[in-house]
């Protein structure tokens, strides 16, 4: 999920060919794929998935025996998150966020592998 992220429709339809070969697990990578409430600059303009859409497709999912297997990164791959002033005390490296928001002009072309400190208390309530 770090470009372009699949329409509901689409993962339904992916879902139904994964039943059809006999798949019965789906692991739907995200990064900034997930409509966090209160975090709206993360993902808006992204096509991110609602709560809604998640629940509508592990329905779809169990529809068809296949479980659905959330996978969300929690320290790294959050080149989204930590660019934005908001959030970049949280980086490991908070200078190469800066640094990064001020070359990348378009975040959709290019995102640095930026990490959260894991040794900062307030990332793990992140």
């Amino acid at each position: 999920s770090r470009h372009r992220i699949p329409k509901l429709d689409t993962l339904k339809v992916l879902v139904e060919k994964l039943a059809r070969l006999k798949i019965n697990q789906f692991q739907l990578y995200m990064e900034h794929a997930f409509a966090y409430s209160g975090h709206e600059e993360v993902w808006m303009e992204s096509g991110a998935l609602s709560p809604e859409d998640i629940v509508a497709l592990d329905d779809h999912c169990r529809q068809h025996f296949v479980e659905l297997v959330p996978n969300q990164n929690s320290l790294g791959h959050l080149g989204r998150w930590l660019m934005l002033e908001k959030y970049q005390e949280l980086a490991e490296c908070p200078d190469e966020a800066k640094v990064a928001k001020d070359i990348i002009d378009d975040v959709s072309k290019i995102e640095p592998s930026l990490s959260l400190c894991p040794t900062d208390d307030r990332s793990s309530s992140f």
